[in-house]
C-alpha cells in the first residue's frame, strides 16, 4: 500500500513544488485529519518559492487505507467527480492535483485545498443548533443537490461511473438484498424495509450523479452554514 507521508516527503514535496512551478517548496507541517474509515486524510502547510501559488498553502492530502470497499471509486476518479460538481456549481473543496499509484507515494492520491469547518456530527449538530441557522442549513443542501443533477451521464461525462438502469431503485433494492443474502445472520427489520422500498419505489426518471452518502459527516459546516461537500468516493 505504498509508503507513509513521512516516507514520501521528499518525493511528495518534489511533486507539489512541480505541480505549481515553484523553484522550491517545503511541507512545514503535515497533520493526520479524524475521520475517514476508508481514506487518509492529511492536512498540509506547504511554503512554495515562487510558481503559480507562491507563499504559504493549507492543502488537504487525501490517499487509500488498507481497507476498501468494492464499490468505492478510486482517488483520481473521486478527483474527477469532484472536479465535474465543482464545474456545475457544488460546494466542494477545490480539487487541485492527482498521481497515480507510481506516484510519491505508492498508491492513488488527490490534494485539494483546506477549507474551515467542522465536519463530525456531534460538532456539526451542536453548532448549527446555537447559531439558529438549521432552516438556511437545510435549504443549502437541498440546492447543493439540485446543481448536482445537472450532470447527466451522456457525452463520455465520467465514463467510469456504473451505467444507468432502467430502473435503479429496483436495482438498488435487489442488490441489497443479494448482500443480505451473503450474511450469516438474518435482518428482519432491513428485510421488511426493503419490501416496504419495493412496494413504494418511485418510477423510473431520468438519470443523474448523486453523490451516493450525502449525510452529517460528509459536508463541512460553520456558524454561517454549509462551507462544502466532502467524501465522494461512492458517487
Amino acid at each position: 500500500m505504498g509508503v507513509s507521508i513521512d516516507e514520501a516527503r521528499p518525493a511528495l514535496t518534489a511533486f507539489l513544488a512541480g505541480a505549481v512551478t515553484a523553484a522550491h517548496a517545503e511541507i512545514t507541517d503535515a497533520v493526520a485529519l479524524p475521520g475517514g474509515t476508508l481514506h487518509e486524510n492529511w492536512r498540509l502547510t506547504v511554503e512554495f518559492d515562487g510558481g503559480t501559488m507562491p507563499g504559504r498553502q493549507v492543502l488537504v492530502l487525501r490517499t487509500n487505507r488498507p481497507v476498501s470497499l468494492e464499490i468505492s471509486l478510486s482517488r483520481r476518479q473521486e478527483f474527477l467527480v469532484m472536479k465535474a460538481a465543482r464545474d456545475v456549481g457544488v460546494s466542494v473543496p477545490e480539487p487541485l492535483w492527482a498521481a497515480d499509484a507510481d506516484g510519491p507515494l505508492g498508491r492513488e492520491f488527490f490534494v485539494m485545498r483546506w477549507l474551515s469547518g467542522a465536519a463530525a456530527p456531534e460538532e456539526v449538530i451542536p453548532r448549527v443548533a446555537n447559531a439558529g441557522i438549521g432552516v438556511r442549513l437545510a435549504e443549502r443542501l437541498g440546492a447543493e443537490l439540485g446543481a448536482l443533477q445537472r450532470i447527466r451521464p451522456d457525452g463520455g461525462v465520467l465514463p467510469f461511473l456504473a451505467p444507468p438502469t432502467a430502473d435503479r431503485a429496483q436495482t438498488l433494492i435487489a442488490q441489497t438484498r443479494a448482500y443480505l443474502d451473503t450474511l450469516p445472520a438474518p435482518h428482519p427489520a432491513i428485510e421488511w424495509g426493503l419490501r416496504w422500498l419495493e412496494r413504494h419505489k418511485p418510477p423510473p426518471d431520468d438519470t443523474v450523479l448523486v453523490h451516493g452518502d450525502f449525510r452529517t459527516g460528509n459536508y463541512l459546516a460553520d456558524a454561517d452554514g454549509l462551507v462544502a461537500i466532502l467524501d465522494w468516493e461512492l458517487a
